[in-house]
């Protein structure tokens, strides 16, 4: 009798070990807007303007998603004139990726979050980690104020 539902067990805890890495692998392939440092050219960034990226690691919670979404949101529509000319960018990328890793020191990354670069002259000049996000993902509105008030301030700065 022990020895059955030892197997039982066994199989069961095996099953469950099975679809945990089928959907952890399903979730990492869900970035096909990532892009890698390669892609990222001195024509691809803003003479003068600002990038806004939304940096993840390799598992997405919903939560990240979330952040994602309405970080993207925020950005085009609060800045529709400049993002439509290309002055505003967005971008989406995984900062666990062996091309990217450098971007977590360089922008004091350690989890999901945006990140914001004012360009000038076609080249990096501040940076800034909204790491409030996760304070204001509960509250749409207020995320897109944040988000968006932050942006303005770096554009302010010109």
């Amino acid at each position: 009798m022990k020895a059955k539902n030892f197997l039982t067990i066994g199989l069961l805890l095996f099953v469950v070990a099975a679809i945990a890495t089928v959907l952890l692998k399903e979730s990492a392939k869900e970035t096909p807007t990532d892009i890698s440092v390669k892609e990222v050219t001195a024509e691809a960034i803003p003479e003068n303007g600002l990038v806004a990226t939304f940096f993840h690691g390799e598992v997405r919670c919903p939560t990240c998603r979330t952040i994602e979404q309405y970080a993207h949101e925020a950005i085009e529509e609060g800045f529709p004139e400049q993002f439509a000319a290309g002055e505003i960018q967005w971008r989406t990328m995984n900062y666990e990726t062996p091309s990217n890793q450098h971007f977590a020191e360089d922008y004091e990354i350690y989890s999901s979050t945006v990140v914001l670069v004012r360009t000038l002259d076609g080249k990096p000049e501040q940076w800034r980690n909204l790491e409030e996000v996760w304070n204001h993902v509960n509250d749409k509105e207020s995320f897109s104020e944040y988000v968006q008030s932050e942006a303005k301030e770096m554009l302010a700065s010109q």
